[in-house]
């Protein structure tokens, strides 16, 4: 992606009861000043980086609250391509989220040489103790109510697939 290009990442996560940091997933070149994109765990608060060269030239938004431990949560961050923070949206089971915004300075390209990598970024930054599942990625700016879709539809088919016993 290109900083002018929106973007969606999603997934379910599953999260230890711990301050840890990571990317779930991410295309950053940390030996180049970080430049590219990562969706990122910060103290099982959930955010996106996108940089051009760390912290001088990027954008970084954490949503304020922290997802529960030890559960499974569906959880998006969403770029609208417009370059600035406010382009950034959080969502916990479909649900926007308070964010808090942490830089909002990207003028500079993002785009990277370094291959697309799940549980970390280029060098360093894994996210250790981490469920993750049905990863996605779309090469637009999801709705709302798209993203509240996918969180409820996903949760929901896996209730069918129970026995009715169950």
């Amino acid at each position: 992606f290109e900083k002018d290009q929106p973007f969606t990442c999603t997934a379910w996560v599953k999260l230890q009861g711990n301050d840890s940091s990571g990317a779930i997933a991410a295309r950053m070149d940390k030996p180049s000043e970080y430049r590219g994109w990562d969706f990122w765990v910060q103290a099982r608060r959930i955010g996106m980086h996108v940089i051009s060269n760390w912290p001088e030239d990027g954008l970084k938004v954490v949503g304020k609250a922290q997802v529960k431990a030890n559960e499974w949560t569906h959880v998006a961050v969403s770029y609208d391509g417009s370059g600035k923070a406010a382009g950034v949206k959080v969502y916990y089971d479909g649900q926007p989220q308070p964010t808090n915004v942490e830089n909002d300075k990207l003028k500079g390209s993002i785009k990277t040489t370094v291959p697309f990598r799940v549980g970390q970024r280029s060098a360093g930054e894994p996210l250790s103790g981490a469920g993750v599942q049905d990863l996605r990625i779309y090469k637009r700016a999801l709705a709302p109510t798209e993203v509240e879709s996918m969180a409820k539809l996903t949760r929901f088919a896996g209730i069918l697939a129970k026995a009715a016993e169950e």
